[in-house]
């Protein structure tokens, strides 16, 4: 396998992968425009492919002309749009580019919110109620006055990743987004729409999940937290968790995982009501501002675990071997970010905090 790998992103993100690949004794290169500045720390990236520069956002075509150019077979698509693209994946294989991250089978089942929501059905793990696919307008107004009053969640066919959504409790609303969505805007205009009972006073809880394609193992829990400013915290493990529950929660991340035999690391993403029933929103590849209490809380570098997994290293050899288990017991630690404290020091990482630790544990 060529150890030349491609950064498809900018910023802190690319930093990370660069410093993780040449710890692996890879070669990464990047897109001199995807960095928007230069820290010292970046002469980690060894090469620098500048391409055609009549854009700032670099299209798929782009990647492709980079890598073919640096004779790389390796592509990291980063934490953007790329990692969640299909497509982009096939056209990389075809290439003969190796992308980190799960497949295109897989990232086509993970955008698709009817294929994710037959994917919990047939491994029995619950989601909101709702219609198995997209609905016509008519339908999604019918299905919302079924609810007699409950509020409902629309989203876009075109939408991906399991966040974002519009909450509608009557007629008024719907009609509001559907002026939206079928208007100009950031999404094509949907003729069809996903729709769900919108799940009242729930919290998000993510499973943090790592796969060699073969065998799964997860990372815990972690779950996000207001604060006062624009920031959102998080805590890992998640806080209020009776066993019973956490192990049924990790069971099901696991069980969605098996089976697509999913290769690489993700985030299974539920709703928890106070109640304790949870419901699956959706299966997310990329790596966001969460994984730093994950990183902390499970002792593993997620960005390296990404190559060693696409370089063939199997779970039992990232360590993870009794993570296998829903049952594993909890660490004797909670991590909690304080609004940019949880950042490991290192390559390019700049702590927000001027305090001198950059982790928040106990």
């Amino acid at each position: 396998m060529s150890r030349t790998l491609l950064i498809a992103d900018q910023g802190k993100t690319a930093i990370r992968i660069a410093q993780a690949a040449a710890d692996l004794g890879w070669h990464p290169f990047a897109l001199r425009e995807l960095f928007e500045e230069r820290p010292p720390d970046a002469r980690r990236v060894e090469r620098h492919e500048a391409g055609p520069r009549n854009h700032r956002h670099v299209a798929a075509e782009r990647i492709l002309w980079a890598a073919a150019r640096a004779n790389a077979g390796l592509v990291h698509p980063g934490r953007g749009a790329l990692s969640l693209d299909a497509g982009f994946a096939r056209r990389c294989a075809r290439h003969g580019l190796t992308v980190i991250g799960p497949p295109a089978g897989v990232l086509k089942i993970i955008n698709d919110r009817g294929l994710v929501r037959h994917l919990a059905d047939a491994v029995g793990v619950p989601v909101a109620p709702g219609p198995s696919g997209p609905v016509s307008w008519d339908d999604a107004e019918e299905f919302l006055a079924a609810l007699r009053g409950r509020a409902a969640l629309i989203r876009p066919v075109s939408s991906r990743g399991p966040q974002g959504g519009h909450v509608v409790t009557g007629h008024a609303d719907l009609e509001r987004i559907h002026a939206r969505l079928t208007g100009t805007g950031s999404h094509p205009a949907s003729t069809e729409v996903y729709i769900e009972e919108f799940v009242e006073r729930a919290r998000r809880v993510e499973v943090q999940i790592a796969g060699d394609g073969r065998q799964v193992a997860h990372l815990w829990e972690r779950q996000p937290f207001p604060r006062r400013t624009h920031r959102t915290g998080w805590l890992a493990p998640a806080g209020g968790l009776p066993a019973s529950t956490r192990f049924l929660l990790l069971d099901a991340a696991l069980r969605l995982a098996d089976a697509v035999a999913y290769r690489g690391v993700g985030t299974m993403t539920f709703l928890l009501t106070p109640t304790r029933r949870f419901y699956l929103t959706g299966i997310d590849p990329r790596l966001h501002s969460g994984h730093f209490v994950t990183e902390r809380l499970a002792g593993l570098d997620l960005f390296a675990t990404q190559l060693r997994l696409v370089r063939g290293d199997t779970v039992g050899d990232l360590g993870l071997g009794e993570n296998l288990r829903a049952s594993l017991p909890l660490p004797d630690q909670t991590v909690r970010d304080r609004g940019g404290q949880c950042r490991p020091r290192g390559l390019g990482n700049r702590s927000n905090s001027r305090r001198t630790g950059g982790w928040a544990s106990g």
